[in-house]
């Protein structure tokens, strides 16, 4: 849970550190290794998000909790994997 939580807040750091540049639409393709049933680890997409310019500049990073950060997504993707470490 921990991990997952980390990443929510990096994808939500990364968006307030870019918060000042117009015109910008952000893509995010986050990237962990998983390990399968036979102890093999592989480089993986875990996350994919979208946030358009028009949504980033609804954002108020005074009062956004970075948790929420997959709610105001233009588009948001998760693996399996991830949903179930955050149960």
């Amino acid at each position: 849970k921990m991990v997952v939580q980390g990443m929510f807040k990096d994808i939500f750091d990364t968006l307030k550190e870019l918060e000042d540049i117009e015109n910008l639409s952000i893509d995010f393709n986050i990237t962990y290794p998983l390990i399968d049933k036979y102890g093999n680890a592989t480089e993986e997409i875990v996350i994919k998000a979208s946030y358009s310019n028009e949504t980033r500049q609804k954002l108020n990073f005074d009062n956004l909790i970075f948790n929420n950060i997959d709610t105001v997504a233009d588009e948001w993707w998760m693996h399996a994997a991830l949903e179930d470490a955050l149960q």
